[in-house]
């Protein structure tokens, strides 16, 4: 389990990062008018759920659960932008986190794990 959340969790990360990184690059250019607060909190809360996924290599119940959190987070901003497509918004948020899920899981099993023998 450890491991399919590791790789998961790492190739979504480097995936949606690098895509994300590019078409914003690419959107800002071309933009007239500047992003809406609420899309900048959207955009924050997405890295910073990708971000923790990353972190979640080393320390897996904490980079889960700022994970998550941050993916609720992203989605609860953006039902709050009109032009957003909220069922794409929820499938992303969905598959993003399942490494989230899986690090959880693994963490508390561990946890209950080393609490049984000790």
């Amino acid at each position: 389990m450890r491991l399919a959340a590791r790789i998961s969790g790492t190739l979504l990360s480097v995936f949606f990062l690098v895509f994300a990184s590019f078409s914003i690059a690419g959107e800002i250019k071309s933009q007239d008018h500047p992003y809406s607060i609420i899309q900048i909190f959207v955009f924050l809360f997405w890295g910073i759920a990708l971000l923790a996924l990353l972190l979640a290599i080393w320390n897996e119940g904490l980079g889960g659960i700022i994970s998550l959190a941050s993916l609720i987070l992203m989605f609860i901003s953006g039902l709050f932008i009109p032009e957003a497509n909220k069922q794409g918004m929820l499938m992303v948020v969905i598959i993003l986190a399942i490494p989230s899920f899986l690090y959880i899981y693994y963490w508390r099993e561990n946890r209950k794990e080393s609490n049984t023998r000790g």
